[in-house]
Formats: C-alpha cells, structure tokens, sequence
C-alpha cells in the first residue's frame, strides 16, 4: 500500500458514517451510476443506484478503526436485504476490510465487497477534482 493510500484512508477514518456515505455517492455518481440515498428507516442499505437498467443496492459502513473487519453474518443479512428487494446486485463498501469468510460467502452471493483500498482506488482514479469530505479539527483545550 502506497503512502498516499494510507494518508488516504487515514483521513477516511475521520470521517462521520454520513461523509461516508457521501464520499460513496460522489465515487458511484463519477462512475455513470443514477444514485440516490435509501430510506433512513433502511439501517442496511444507505444507497440506491441504477446503471443500464439494473438496480444495485449499496451498504457503507463507516468503521472507527484501521484493524476493524466485516465479517460474514453482516454480508449475509445485506445479501439477504439485495435478494428481498429484487435488486439486481449489491456492493458492501467500508473504509476498512473483510474477513475471509465474509470474503468466500460474497463470491456465492451477487454481492460486491469494496475494502478501504478499493475505495481509495476509485476515488483517486474516478473522481477527479473532488476531494474527501472535510474532517473537523478537533477543538484545542484553552
């Protein structure tokens, strides 16, 4: 992982759960998807996007930690939400990483994972001129 990958997602993991979730917007809206934020009341899914017809439902989980992972159940509920909803397809996007077996159950489900440096990738190559979502400085004791 280069330097610039982990000054990246460092400062991605700043980031509240909602400039998460817009940072995932701005990189999926660069990449020709028609997105739109889910219903508040849908705790698993946070966007819906459209791209030639198919409907893909999108999950950001905003983790505090560089060490954190997602581990299967998590994938499973969302891909249990993907296949209820009839959609075509989802993508499960964190700032940090999968576990293994979160990892081999995607590859049975239509269920795409994007780890913190996938997501690093896809902003770097796919969202030129936009810049991550600005971190408040933490206030300084007077």
């Amino acid at each position: 992982m280069s330097l610039k990958t982990r000054d990246v997602l460092d400062q991605m993991h700043l980031l509240s759960q909602l400039q998460f979730e817009s940072l995932c917007r701005s990189i999926f809206q660069s990449m020709g998807y028609v997105v739109r934020a889910a219903p508040a009341s849908d705790r698993l899914v946070h966007l819906e996007m459209v791209r030639d017809g198919r409907l893909v439902l999108v999950r950001c989980k905003q983790l505090e930690s560089t060490h954190s992972a997602i581990g299967e159940l998590e994938v499973r509920e969302f891909a249990d939400v993907v296949a209820g909803r009839g959609a075509d397809a989802g993508i499960f996007c964190t700032n940090g990483y999968f576990s293994t077996n979160a990892g081999d159950y995607a590859h049975e489900a239509p269920i795409e994972l994007v780890d913190g440096a996938e997501i690093t990738r896809l902003w770097s190559t796919n969202t030129r001129g936009v810049s991550l979502p600005a971190v408040p400085k933490p206030r300084e004791w007077s």
